[in-house]
């Protein structure tokens, strides 16, 4: 899935030798690759998802990404600080494709642009861009998705400016998880977390926006910005402030993944009531590309055969608390 973002200049020439001014920047998205999304397993519930970075859109399979009100692009001039584009978006508004007034802004033919989403006023070096997967994502109830917004980072390939125009494509980095189970029984479920037996989930880390790795056809991969992970760890999950369910309705659940590929790997689904009551399933996934959980797809992954186990206080954390779990990191 990508995102296209169309910057379109005048041709008049301000004094400033081989330098254009931009009147307008055309800002625009394309939807996620939800191709390889895995039909839900709650056939009264068939749930609808569309996000801005955000908030999410569509139903079943059509699921994109809508910009809204403070959305901010940070764009990057090679060798140059990082200059700010509020979208012009009214509170409460969103919109797929929004045209922004650039005011004056100098764009040099042959400079090669970045841009990210969303803008951050620290960062300081195009090859240096924090994020972290590893912040506690919320959701509010069963099927919601409003929290996945504040968790998805978006970038474009790098690109050069032609006779003051550019064009990029501007992608969401990580994978989008739908995750599903049956209740196993009559409670109020908490949290969700997902599991695997080696440290492949990078956590805390950085984008560097320039990086121009292409493949042997010139063209850029999908890996061209990558994130270069300062740690990694072997679970990620998502906390739910209340989904009182009752046995063998249908849990759903959202969090947003680094990509990682896990065919043919080993994953458990641990899931805790609000009693503080854990259950778990593993299972070991096919070799479908569906298991390749890429930047600017979304993906599923459903069990449903989870019994009640020991709670493992290895995946207590922090912010447990958030949600009536307690809340102490054990050692």
């Amino acid at each position: 899935m990508f995102i296209c973002l169309v910057v379109s200049c005048s041709t008049n020439v301000d004094e400033w030798t081989g330098y254009s001014r931009v009147d307008h920047i055309i800002v625009s998205r394309l939807p996620l690759d939800s191709s390889k999304l895995e039909p839900s397993i709650d056939e009264q519930n068939n749930d609808s998802l569309v996000t801005t970075r955000a908030t999410t859109t569509g139903t079943g399979q059509n699921i994109g990404i809508l910009f809204e009100h403070t959305d901010t692009l940070g764009i990057f001039p090679d060798g140059g600080y990082q200059i700010p584009f509020v979208l012009p978006l009214k509170e409460g508004e969103t919109a797929s494709g929004v045209l922004i007034e650039a005011q004056g802004w100098m764009t040099k033919d042959g400079i090669m642009y970045s841009t990210y989403l969303p803008f951050n006023f620290y960062n300081r070096n195009y090859n240096r861009i924090p994020w972290d997967y590893g912040k506690p994502q919320i959701q509010s109830v069963n099927t919601n998705h409003e929290h996945l917004g504040e968790h998805i980072f978006e970038a474009t390939d790098t690109t050069r400016a032609d006779n003051g125009t550019f064009h990029a494509s501007l992608r969401n980095m990580a994978c989008i998880l739908r995750f599903q189970c049956y209740a196993p029984t009559n409670a109020d479920y908490r949290k969700v977390v997902l599991a695997i037996d080696y440290n492949g989930f990078p956590q805390k880390g950085y984008f560097d926006l320039f990086d121009v790795h292409k493949n042997a056809n010139g063209k850029h991969t999908p890996e061209s910005q990558p994130f270069i992970a300062e740690n990694n760890t072997n679970f990620v999950y998502v906390l739910i402030k209340s989904a009182p369910l009752a046995t063998k309705n249908v849990l759903t659940a959202y969090l947003v993944v680094p990509p990682i590929d896990l065919r043919g790997k080993t994953i458990t689904a641990y899931v805790w009531d609000s009693n503080g009551n854990c259950y778990s399933q593993t299972m070991t996934l096919d070799n479908s590309d569906s298991r390749n959980w890429e930047r600017g797809t979304v993906r599923g992954i459903a069990f449903t055969g989870l019994a009640l186990t020991t709670t493992p206080s290895a995946y207590v954390t922090p912010y447990d608390s958030e949600v009536g779990l307690g809340g102490v990191a054990l050692e």
